[in-house]
Protein backbone atom coordinates (compact mmCIF):
# COMPACT_ATOMS: atom_id res chain seq x y z
CA UNK A 1 0.00 0.00 0.00
CA UNK A 2 0.63 3.59 -0.38
CA UNK A 3 1.77 6.07 2.53
CA UNK A 4 -1.48 8.56 1.74
CA UNK A 5 -1.91 12.02 3.92
CA UNK A 6 -3.74 14.14 3.77
CA UNK A 7 -2.24 17.96 2.25
CA UNK A 8 -4.16 20.91 2.07
CA UNK A 9 -3.66 23.19 -0.76
CA UNK A 10 -5.41 26.48 -1.48
CA UNK A 11 -9.04 25.03 -0.45
CA UNK A 12 -7.96 21.56 -1.96
CA UNK A 13 -7.17 18.32 -0.80
CA UNK A 14 -4.71 16.09 -2.45
CA UNK A 15 -3.20 13.00 -1.59
CA UNK A 16 0.82 12.96 -0.62
CA UNK A 17 2.29 9.63 -1.83
CA UNK A 18 5.75 8.74 -1.72
CA UNK A 19 6.81 9.84 -4.91
CA UNK A 20 4.47 11.31 -7.67
CA UNK A 21 4.68 8.95 -10.00
CA UNK A 22 3.36 6.18 -7.37
CA UNK A 23 0.19 8.29 -7.02
CA UNK A 24 -0.38 8.96 -10.37
CA UNK A 25 -0.56 4.79 -10.68
CA UNK A 26 -2.43 4.02 -8.31
CA UNK A 27 -5.12 7.33 -9.33
CA UNK A 28 -4.87 5.54 -12.74
CA UNK A 29 -5.91 2.25 -11.97
CA UNK A 30 -8.60 3.19 -9.97
CA UNK A 31 -9.92 4.98 -12.70
CA UNK A 32 -9.41 2.16 -14.99
CA UNK A 33 -10.94 0.56 -12.53
CA UNK A 34 -14.27 2.51 -12.11
CA UNK A 35 -14.33 4.83 -14.86
CA UNK A 36 -17.25 6.82 -13.86
CA UNK A 37 -15.67 8.02 -10.77
CA UNK A 38 -14.41 11.52 -10.91
CA UNK A 39 -10.33 12.38 -9.61
CA UNK A 40 -11.21 13.67 -6.25
CA UNK A 41 -13.51 10.78 -5.56
CA UNK A 42 -11.01 8.56 -6.59
CA UNK A 43 -8.55 10.76 -4.29
CA UNK A 44 -10.80 10.27 -1.09
CA UNK A 45 -11.16 6.69 -1.30
CA UNK A 46 -7.78 6.52 -1.67
CA UNK A 47 -6.77 8.54 1.46
CA UNK A 48 -9.90 7.30 3.75
CA UNK A 49 -9.00 3.67 2.96
CA UNK A 50 -5.04 5.11 4.28
CA UNK A 51 -3.51 3.99 1.14
CA UNK A 52 -4.96 0.52 0.28
CA UNK A 53 -5.43 1.39 -3.20
CA UNK A 54 -8.13 -2.31 -3.20
CA UNK A 55 -9.55 -1.29 -0.32
CA UNK A 56 -10.30 2.04 -2.04
CA UNK A 57 -11.61 0.45 -5.30
CA UNK A 58 -14.03 -2.27 -3.48
CA UNK A 59 -14.97 0.76 -1.25
CA UNK A 60 -15.59 3.49 -4.37
CA UNK A 61 -17.81 0.45 -6.65
CA UNK A 62 -19.64 0.57 -3.71
CA UNK A 63 -20.59 4.06 -3.42
CA UNK A 64 -21.17 4.46 -7.35
CA UNK A 65 -23.77 1.41 -7.35
CA UNK A 66 -25.55 3.08 -4.10
CA UNK A 67 -25.30 6.69 -5.66
CA UNK A 68 -26.93 4.93 -9.06
CA UNK A 69 -29.34 3.55 -7.02
CA UNK A 70 -29.97 7.16 -5.41
CA UNK A 71 -29.55 9.86 -7.42
CA UNK A 72 -30.11 11.46 -10.18
CA UNK A 73 -28.03 14.30 -12.03
CA UNK A 74 -30.22 15.72 -13.86
CA UNK A 75 -32.44 16.79 -11.14
CA UNK A 76 -29.76 17.49 -9.18
CA UNK A 77 -29.24 21.70 -10.52
CA UNK A 78 -32.88 22.08 -10.10
CA UNK A 79 -33.71 21.44 -6.46
CA UNK A 80 -32.40 22.65 -3.28
CA UNK A 81 -30.36 19.42 -1.47
CA UNK A 82 -33.03 18.09 0.94
CA UNK A 83 -35.90 18.54 -1.44
CA UNK A 84 -33.74 16.48 -3.64
CA UNK A 85 -33.32 14.04 -1.49
CA UNK A 86 -37.28 13.05 -0.10
CA UNK A 87 -37.85 13.00 -3.77
CA UNK A 88 -35.05 10.58 -4.72
CA UNK A 89 -36.28 8.64 -1.97
CA UNK A 90 -39.79 8.01 -3.36
CA UNK A 91 -37.93 7.16 -6.80
CA UNK A 92 -36.00 4.56 -4.91
CA UNK A 93 -38.94 3.05 -3.32
CA UNK A 94 -38.50 3.94 0.69
CA UNK A 95 -41.53 3.96 2.11
CA UNK A 96 -42.02 7.70 3.63
CA UNK A 97 -44.55 10.39 3.35
CA UNK A 98 -44.99 12.75 0.24
CA UNK A 99 -42.98 15.50 2.76
CA UNK A 100 -40.49 14.66 5.19
CA UNK A 101 -39.38 17.80 7.69
CA UNK A 102 -35.88 19.14 6.96
CA UNK A 103 -33.48 17.97 9.31
CA UNK A 104 -30.50 19.21 8.33
CA UNK A 105 -29.07 23.52 8.73
CA UNK A 106 -26.05 23.98 6.61
CA UNK A 107 -24.32 27.21 7.61
CA UNK A 108 -21.97 28.64 5.23
CA UNK A 109 -19.29 31.67 5.94
CA UNK A 110 -16.03 31.02 5.53
CA UNK A 111 -16.43 27.27 6.45
CA UNK A 112 -19.32 25.02 6.07
CA UNK A 113 -21.09 23.30 8.84
CA UNK A 114 -24.07 20.91 8.43
CA UNK A 115 -25.84 21.05 11.82
CA UNK A 116 -28.19 17.41 12.26
CA UNK A 117 -31.63 18.17 13.92
CA UNK A 118 -32.76 14.73 15.13
CA UNK A 119 -35.89 16.46 17.06
CA UNK A 120 -37.44 16.65 13.66
CA UNK A 121 -37.61 13.49 13.26
CA UNK A 122 -41.02 12.25 12.87
CA UNK A 123 -41.29 8.32 12.76
CA UNK A 124 -45.03 8.48 12.27
CA UNK A 125 -43.97 9.73 9.10
CA UNK A 126 -41.15 7.58 7.73
CA UNK A 127 -38.30 4.91 9.87
CA UNK A 128 -35.11 6.11 11.25
CA UNK A 129 -33.57 4.40 8.31
CA UNK A 130 -35.57 6.26 5.70
CA UNK A 131 -34.06 9.52 7.26
CA UNK A 132 -30.51 8.19 7.98
CA UNK A 133 -31.11 7.30 4.13
CA UNK A 134 -32.38 10.74 2.93
CA UNK A 135 -29.71 12.46 4.93
CA UNK A 136 -26.96 10.40 2.84
CA UNK A 137 -28.99 11.37 -0.26
CA UNK A 138 -28.90 15.13 1.16
CA UNK A 139 -24.92 15.12 2.07
CA UNK A 140 -24.01 13.47 -1.70
CA UNK A 141 -26.05 16.17 -3.33
CA UNK A 142 -24.71 19.50 -1.30
CA UNK A 143 -20.93 18.41 -1.83
CA UNK A 144 -19.64 18.39 -5.30
CA UNK A 145 -18.53 15.09 -6.62
CA UNK A 146 -15.51 17.00 -7.64
CA UNK A 147 -14.59 18.23 -4.65
CA UNK A 148 -12.19 16.73 -1.79
CA UNK A 149 -14.50 18.59 0.74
Amino acid sequence: TMAAQLKGEDDHTTITASSDEEQLKVIQLMETAVPESTHAERQRFLVDCNGNQTAAIDKLIKYIKWRSDHCDDALREELDSWTYATQMLQKCGAEAATTLPCIVHVHEQTTRYVQHLPARIDTTLAKPSTYALALAIFLEHLIDRNSNE
